[in-house]
């Protein structure tokens, strides 16, 4: 049975393979987790709510979260996805009229917005609420138009 041995001679040699084997393995295992970054940075197109009030915020619009107790509205829930609410620049906090909702997807906020058409054939209002959608948000302000209406409309397009 033969033993490999290693040359006395080229001692210098060797030592130069294995830092080359070395930086070869450093090498490939950076590429690899530059890669796993790239993929987790990657822009899924979402937007969160709290990323669209701070937006609207920073137009200047006054937003005031409020939480209905007298009742659900039938537009409070779209497509298994729950309006966060507010009330727009209104000292009247029991006011909703603005409704935002962040789907999954912007498949999913297609299918609540057809679940919202379904929804308003049914509803008796007197004043058709003005719908405004950009990736997987939509924003629904219920009420009579208001100067803010550019606000939101300029907003979400921006998202």
């Amino acid at each position: 049975m033969k033993v490999y041995e290693v040359p006395k001679k080229g001692g210098c040699e060797m030592k130069f393979r294995m830092i080359i084997f070395f930086l070869a393995i450093v090498t490939v295992l950076t590429s690899c987790t530059n890669e796993i970054k790239s993929k987790d940075s990657i822009d899924t197109g979402t937007v969160t709510i709290d990323g669209v009030t701070q937006a609207l915020e920073d137009q200047g619009l006054k937003l005031q979260q409020i939480h209905p107790k007298c009742g659900t509205s039938p537009f409070e829930k779209l497509n298994d996805v729950t309006a966060v609410t507010f009330a727009v620049n209104s000292s009247l906090v029991s006011t909703v009229n603005v409704y935002i909702y962040g789907f999954n997807s912007e498949e999913a906020r297609i299918e609540g917005h057809k679940d919202f058409d379904k929804k308003l054939a049914v509803a008796k209002l007197l004043i058709e609420p003005r719908v405004y959608e950009n990736k997987n948000v939509m924003i629904v302000h219920f009420g009579e138009k208001a100067d803010y209406e550019t606000i939101i409309e300029s907003t979400i397009k921006s998202l």
